[in-house]
């Protein structure tokens, strides 16, 4: 599987390096929701472009729901 030009291996080499794992909610314990979070200036050129705009595409998805 390739996505973003990444196969899934380098994919996860780049993730456990670069991802901030954090609490999103913590409503019905046991079960919590969790968030992963990368700093998209890991990236360069075009391959920064291009996230940086799905990011946003999805940011603006997020807040029009609410």
């Amino acid at each position: 599987m390739e996505v973003g030009g990444y196969t899934y291996g380098e994919a996860m080499i780049l993730a456990s390096v670069t991802v901030d794992l954090r609490v999103a909610q913590l409503v019905d314990k046991p079960a919590v929701g969790m968030e992963a979070v990368i700093d998209l200036t890991v990236f360069k050129g075009a391959k920064y472009a291009a996230f940086k705009q799905a990011a946003a595409r999805g940011q603006a998805s997020r807040t029009s729901d609410h």
